[in-house]
């Protein structure tokens, strides 16, 4: 036992050291020899190989292969235990390790086989959106946040939100450290209100702020009018007093001061017309903000007709 041990080392030694002077060999450039060696049938030369290349790296991708391609040649040996072990420790530096069936005994693939399906890695899933739908896949695992044990390799992993969005990821799963994965879905405000920055919907247009300001202007003219013609019978009444008779001059009278009236209504009703059309102007096209517990609404309505005026109206 001693001497084959000897006999390995000395192998080892011979294949890795090389002429004097020459730089050391990489665990890749090892691996490749081992792999070399092993197509040759020189399982125990490849084995003493891959022991050294394994101390000689920390990349983990590397050191899956060479431990695979350790639990390869044992099994081919029938060294059962120490071949198990090394397809374990290759598959938590890279759970994507698969071993080519071809090349170890259908016994011993089933057991690499078994050894895969039995080694667990951790997966944890957040959301934004609590309640988020977590489909692993393509089957439904449950609602963020979420913890798994799944096989080790890649998986696909899709959070589905409550209004239907979707944030996909690919995971490779390892048995040396669970696996995070984080949905973030983007807020969105409510149609009609305003959004998480503040901006806000607009009113309509300003139909009575128009209504009311096209009153005051004619309210206006009309009481322009009816002043002109109130001076004029006024004028007339002092220019022909001392000519008409008593009852024509208090027919002149009295249309001096009705048609007088009528033009002082009208322009007090074109200021509250136009006092109106102001006010509208700017409740009409404020912004629409989105209101909480009980709605206030305040409407200005001008009247025109018969009653000319304004009827302000809350509803709470």
């Amino acid at each position: 036992m001693g001497a084959r041990a000897a006999f390995l080392f000395m192998a080892a030694m011979g294949l890795t050291s090389g002429p004097a002077g020459a730089e050391p060999q990489s665990a890749e450039d090892l691996y490749h020899q081992a792999v070399n060696l092993s197509s040759l049938a020189k399982f125990e030369r490849a084995i003493a190989v891959l022991d050294v290349a394994r101390n000689k790296t920390r990349d983990t991708r590397l050191l899956g292969r060479i431990y695979r391609e350790l639990a390869v040649n044992l099994a081919i040996m029938h060294n059962t235990d120490r071949a198990e072990r090394s397809f374990r420790t290759a598959l938590t530096h890279d759970p994507r390790i698969t071993v080519d069936p071809e090349r170890v005994p259908p016994e011993m693939l089933e057991r690499f086989q078994a050894i895969k399906r039995g080694l667990l890695g951790q997966l944890a899933v957040v959301a934004s959106e609590k309640g988020a739908v977590v489909l692993v896949d393509g089957k439904r695992r449950g609602t963020a946040p979420l913890e798994l044990a799944l096989p080790l390799g890649r998986h696909h992993v899709v959070v589905v939100s409550k209004r239907g969005r979707r944030s996909e990821h690919t995971v490779a799963i390892t048995a040396a450290r669970p696996v995070r994965v984080s949905a973030r879905f983007a807020s969105h405000a409510a149609p009609g209100r305003g959004d998480s920055r503040g901006r806000t919907r607009r009113r309509g247009g300003r139909l009575w702020t128009w209504v009311a300001a096209g009153g005051s202007v004619a309210a206006l003219a009309v009481g322009v009018g009816f002043g002109a013609a109130a001076r004029a019978d006024h004028s007339r009444y002092e220019d022909e007093e001392q000519t008409t008779t008593a009852g024509q001059a208090s027919e002149l009278e009295d249309s001096v001061r009705r048609k007088a009236t009528v033009a002082n209504a009208m322009f007090i009703t074109a200021g509250v017309l136009a006092a109106g059309s102001v006010a509208l102007f700017f409740v009409e096209g404020r912004p629409e903000r989105p209101s909480q517990g009980r709605k206030t609404a305040v409407e200005i309505v001008p009247l025109l007709g018969p009653t000319v005026g304004l009827t302000l109206s809350s509803r709470f």
